[in-house]
């Protein structure tokens, strides 16, 4: 049974700045689930389109990138659904210093056939450190 459980939003829109744009949007929630070791384990899923960067880049950076950016190209513009499942574990924990261990897969459930899409349609797996003071 989970100690606490959340639910996160990472929804934004964002509208043409010309008339031949298209407009970008992303529609996302996870849910998190902390466990009575200090464990937190999340699942979600996130819907986007115009989102240029790829998956493992595209948590809250996608709206910093200039519409005139090289990462523009035809995986771009098709809507794209993701599932991610991840786990945090507490590394260290002290008065001054918290780290925990941060692992994630990310598995696009949007299919494509086109050769540019392949790294688009690939899984992810995201693994890292999280520190705090």
């Amino acid at each position: 049974m989970p100690e606490t459980l959340t639910i996160e939003s990472a929804n934004w829109w964002e509208p043409p700045t010309i008339g031949s744009d298209m407009p970008r949007w992303r529609i996302g929630y996870t849910v998190k689930a902390r466990t009575a070791g200090g464990f937190t384990l999340s699942a979600g899923f996130a819907g986007r389109k115009g989102d240029a960067l790829p998956l493992y880049l595209s948590e809250g950076t996608a709206q910093r990138v200039p519409r005139s950016s090289s990462l523009d190209g035809p995986g771009s513009y098709r809507v794209q659904w993701d599932a991610k499942f991840g786990v945090t574990a507490p590394l260290r924990n002290t008065p001054r210093l918290k780290l925990d261990g941060i692992g994630e897969v990310i598995v696009p459930l949007t299919r494509s056939t086109y050769p540019w899409d392949r790294f688009l349609t690939s899984r992810v797996l995201k693994f890292g450190v999280g520190m705090g003071f």
